[in-house]
């Protein structure tokens, strides 16, 4: 148990990385690419979510 919520802690950070992503567009894009970025952020949580989720399915399988 305690090797899935490690796993799937340490893989949710893909929270903060929503923000490097953005910041970086911003500053390298124009605003019309930086609008459609940031329009689609709720998938790119989301697909995170789910990433952190299969990580610790497949540490389970392993561990257990």
């Amino acid at each position: 148990m305690q090797a899935v919520m490690t796993v799937f802690i340490t893989s949710f950070a893909n929270l903060g990385t929503i923000g490097i992503i953005l910041g970086c567009f911003k500053g390298l894009v124009d605003s019309e690419s930086n609008t459609i970025v940031a329009r689609n952020v709720s998938y790119m949580i989301l697909s995170g979510l789910l990433v952190s989720l299969l990580s610790a399915a497949i540490c389970g399988l392993f561990v257990w």
